[in-house]
């Protein structure tokens, strides 16, 4: 059982950084999450214990881990109709983004993820019947994996990526404390070389395994492959603060007579920031869509948000 804890250091600093996780999820919720996002960062539910069995959980943290899913949850109803999904984002994008793509289904269930306390934890698990834990790419959350084991809840990392800069800390305390994690954590690796990555943080061997990437397995739609075959166009990818706005101004000032006009796509490499881009842009007089809600570049706009990833 001590082995299914997170590490003694780990223990402690979740102690010290609950007021910090706290803050920060009542400045989101402020934001744009609302009262249901504190409430259920905080696991405080206002109804009795989610009677329907048998959830089959899936974290995807936010627009682009929801888009990766998605092709997956819709194959798997598709073979399994009375199949329940419960999936878990930590933004509100990625909840908005979730509620579109599902059609409004009753079979898929949303919920935030809790903060990474024991307790939080524990109270979610109590409100939700769950029969295994599918986590999208890179999510590690050492007491949400702890709860889990300690209730024979099997915790998968599906897509599983893991960047050279964390596999570089893993001597560090900061890697100790994510290897420790995942010890009994399945891991089921986009490439060789996440799998070899994840085994080198401390994945255990036998449990990791390669079995490529979700993205290159999505069908593009008909519409999705012609939408831009009419249209020149620019990527300013991976942009940061203000910078999309600037892009933008200056675009939209520059003078085209070509039918449609060109366009310039805008891809921030925080994808959340997607619709307070679009905000601004639209005080601006500058009008665009959002890739995140399914919405596509009109025949007269110049600029596009493509605020996903994959």
């Amino acid at each position: 059982m001590a082995d299914k804890q997170p590490s003694t250091f780990y223990r402690c600093l979740s102690v010290i950084l609950t007021p910090v996780m706290l803050i920060h999820a009542i400045s989101r919720s402020m934001k744009d999450g609302g009262w249901r996002y504190l409430k259920q960062r905080c696991a405080v539910y206002s109804t009795a214990e989610d009677e329907t069995p048998s959830y089959r959980w899936i974290h995807a943290a936010s627009v682009g881990e929801v888009n990766t899913v998605m092709p997956l949850i819709k194959e798997l109803q598709q073979r399994v109709p009375k199949l329940n999904v419960l999936v878990t984002t930590t933004t509100p994008t990625g909840a908005e983004v979730l509620s579109k793509a599902s059609g409004g289904s009753i079979k898929i269930k949303h919920c935030y993820l809790p903060i990474d306390t024991k307790a939080a934890c524990t109270r979610f698990l109590r409100q939700y019947d769950v029969c295994s834990l599918w986590v999208v790419e890179t999510e590690i959350w050492p007491w949400l994996y702890s709860c889990c084991h300690q209730q024979q809840i099997p915790v998968t990392i599906i897509n599983a990526r893991l960047s050279r800069r964390t596999t570089k800390h893993a001597r560090r305390w900061s890697g100790k404390v994510l290897g420790h994690a995942i010890k009994n954590v399945d891991i089921l690796a986009r490439s060789s070389i996440d799998a070899e990555r994840y085994m080198q943080l401390g994945a255990a061997p036998g449990r990791t395994r390669t079995i490529g990437n979700l993205k290159h397995a999505r069908r593009a739609e008909p519409d999705q492959v012609t939408r831009l075959s009419n249209r020149t166009y620019v990527v300013a990818a991976s942009t940061h603060h203000d910078e999309e706005i600037q892009l933008a101004k200056r675009w939209s000032e520059l003078p085209d007579s070509q039918q449609p006009p060109r366009l310039l796509i805008v891809i921030p490499r925080h994808p959340e920031r997607g619709p307070e881009i679009q905000q601004r842009l639209k005080t601006l007089n500058v009008p665009c869509e959002l890739r995140s809600r399914q919405q596509e570049p009109q025949h007269e706009q110049r600029v596009y948000i493509a605020d996903t990833v994959g």
